[in-house]
């Protein structure tokens, strides 16, 4: 019985100082344009930066929690630090990454502070 390595099959090969792919995924490219109009048509990386901000936002169990709990109404962190058992630094913590990526907003009434969900928040949360 012959064994062969899998991970060998798995990396490119150059000949002729080109790579070779296999003839599907050669053609693939080649149907989306190429490398060049794939690499062009890629977001830029601020729009990446931001994109990786929101998952890591979403990423956490607490944060989704407060999303989830914010999607039924807007509310103040008192009833959110109720809501998610978090003491009140840890809770600042999780609202200033949900803000940060957007997710929420939070804004002054008198003493109190009224956090809710953003368009893109409530966009992001699922029904389900």
């Amino acid at each position: 019985m012959r064994v062969t390595n899998k991970k060998k099959a798995n990396v490119c090969r150059i000949e002729d100082g080109r790579v070779q792919l296999p003839p599907s995924l050669d053609r693939s490219i080649t149907e989306a344009g190429g490398l060049d109009e794939i690499l062009s048509g890629l977001p830029r990386a601020e729009l990446l930066e931001k994109e990786a901000a929101i998952h890591r936002a979403l990423a956490d169990p607490v944060r989704l929690r407060i999303l989830h709990a914010l999607k039924k109404c807007e509310m103040c962190p008192c009833v959110l630090k109720e809501i998610t058992g978090q003491s009140d630094s840890k809770l600042t913590y999780h609202l200033h990454v949900l803000e940060a990526a957007g997710l929420i907003t939070s804004t002054p009434l008198k003493k109190w502070s009224i956090v809710a969900l953003t368009d893109m928040g409530r966009h992001r949360v699922r029904d389900d």
